[in-house]
């Protein structure tokens, strides 16, 4: 019954392949690490002048005697020192950025993952209907007197499978009675 579903379900195994990778291929074009990476390094780099700017009014408040020098020194470090942390935050992440694999090596796995792993989960005829395959799109099975219902995951609809036979007859007629998905 999965097979004939699935077989249904997924005609063109090729264009089903192509569209894995061209979506994988805009996923890692829009949402690559090294652009996270860069992001933070600006984030901390807003922080630093942020920093800066209060040393510097710390600073003229000393030199016009509005605060004490022990007041200075105590916040002029602790400014220094949330500084220097920031500093140490770009240079963990610019590590980062060198250690990634450029985007097409990365793009290249994936890729052959997906086409393999696709492949193999699609070869009915040697391999059956895998499991996972029904965890991933199928909701739910109702069993009705004369057929199935299976519930799809994701598109709201419902599937009809009607089956003639008995169970464990080699002559069993498994129809789709609605699949209009």
């Amino acid at each position: 019954m999965a097979t004939i579903f699935f077989q249904n379900l997924i005609q063109d195994k090729e264009r089903i392949i192509e569209l894995a990778n061209d979506l994988i291929k805009n996923v890692i074009k829009e949402d690559s690490q090294d652009k996270e990476y860069k992001k933070e390094i600006e984030k901390y780099n807003n922080k630093i002048e942020e920093e800066k700017i209060k040393e510097s009014k710390l600073l003229n408040m000393y030199l016009e005697n509005l605060i004490k020098r022990e007041e200075y020194e105590s916040y002029q470090k602790k400014l220094a020192s949330k500084i220097e942390n920031y500093k140490l935050e770009i240079a963990e992440l610019e590590y980062k950025i060198i250690s990634i694999e450029p985007a097409e090596v990365r793009i290249n796995n994936i890729k052959n993952y997906i086409k393999n792993y696709i492949k193999r989960v699609l070869d009915f005829r040697n391999n059956g209907v895998v499991s996972e395959l029904i965890d991933e799109f199928v909701n739910k099975i109702i069993v009705h007197e004369n057929y199935f219902e299976w519930r799809i995951k994701h598109i709201n609809k419902s599937i009809n499978i009607k089956i003639n036979g008995r169970q464990k007859s080699d002559d069993l007629n498994i129809q789709i009675m609605n699949f209009d998905c």
